[in-house]
């Protein structure tokens, strides 16, 4: 996944961290990053890859074939075959620090206290949302449910929260939305 974006002349310019949550290692040769114009597109080499639980930072400014990250921009990763979207960020403006996951990738991508190339993201806590569990139907067809009611006077958003039961295996992530 995209994992961090420093796109306001980070270290030693624009950025895109990428991070492998699998448990093995991926081969990301082919693999490519773009922007939002589909005139900047930076192949990976061969022998790129990451390890579980890595990090790989392409400075994506300073490479051969590379471009810059703008104010109102987007950061995409395709898989080898150079067309089939596997992550992609949008944003309006610079973050004053730089987008990250927390935890590192998962969640949606949002301003970091501050940028961590190649390191475990640091972002402030969210703040928790007024939400409970309001009914819960484990004995409903065609499937079991959880209801859940915001109390407070905000949308919450749940993007990237957990529901677990009294299994511990069995997890299910809220998708972005």
């Amino acid at each position: 996944v995209i994992n961090e974006i420093e796109s306001q002349a980070g270290s030693p310019d624009d950025w895109i961290e990428l991070y492998n949550a699998g448990g093995s290692t991926v081969d990301l040769a082919g693999y490519v990053l773009s922007d939002n114009s589909d005139d900047h597109r930076l192949t990976l080499p061969a022998g790129t890859s990451i390890a579980p639980g890595a990090f790989l930072t392409v400075d994506v400014a300073t490479v051969d074939g590379g471009f810059g990250l703008g104010g109102a921009d987007s950061a995409r990763l395709f898989a080898a075959d150079g067309t089939t979207l596997l992550d992609s960020h949008s944003w309006t403006q610079h973050s004053a620090t730089s987008l990250a996951r927390c935890p590192d990738g998962t969640g949606a991508l949002r301003d970091s206290d501050t940028p961590t190339k190649n390191a475990a993201n640091k972002c402030a806590p969210l703040a928790v949302p007024k939400v409970a569990i309001n009914e819960v139907n484990s004995d409903s067809a065609p499937a079991d449910f959880i209801e859940l009611f915001n109390y407070g006077t905000e949308a919450a958003d749940l993007s990237g929260f957990l529901i677990k039961d009294n299994d511990y295996t069995r997890t299910d992530t809220i998708k972005a939305g």
